[in-house]
């Protein structure tokens, strides 16, 4: 047990600070970051048994760390956060008092509609428009072909159009 532990911080020490700037790249939020990689070792002190030794610890470390950032990306807390978040920058730089109220329906009413997407549109709606992903990244997020992608993307505004015309 003890050695298990010894290897488990000799990772801490070795990997963490990589692994929160590859976290910070798709939450792009340091404190959450932190997280997801603390999270990352407790997954690695818990299924440590399971390793198999067919990639590198790294590429292990760094498959976790993806994992659950994806996770938390698809989250409805992510949605109705950050989301929410981005909405309110773009309020903000109106001041006019109606405009506002107007800017907040469109917003509830643009939320509603992309969660109301099936899950792999509104997958790539977000990571494009509000994670600002190329569609290259996004791709290699999503480890699918780029025509994929952009038919995905495609559709997604293809869909809330039809929304938006009923």
């Amino acid at each position: 047990m003890k050695e298990k532990e010894a290897i488990i911080n000799q990772f801490v020490n070795q990997y963490s600070h990589r692994l929160a700037k590859f976290a910070f790249s798709y939450v792009r939020d340091q404190q959450l970051a932190e997280d997801i990689v603390q999270d990352v070792f407790i997954k690695c002190c818990q299924h440590f048994d399971q390793f198999r030794g067919e990639c590198s610890v790294e590429k292990w470390l760094y498959k976790i760390t993806f994992n659950q950032c994806m996770t938390y990306l698809r989250s409805s807390h992510f949605k109705r956060t950050v989301l929410t978040e981005q909405f309110d920058i773009l309020i903000q730089e109106h001041t006019c008092p109606e405009f506002k109220v107007i800017e907040q329906c469109d917003k509830e009413e643009l939320l509603k509609k992309i969660s109301a997407l099936p899950g792999i549109y509104e997958e790539v709606i977000v990571l494009f428009y509000f994670k600002y992903l190329s569609l290259k990244e996004i791709q290699e997020l999503l480890q699918i072909n780029m025509s994929t992608v952009k038919i995905r993307l495609h559709r997604a505004k293809y869909l809330l159009r039809i929304m938006y015309c009923e």
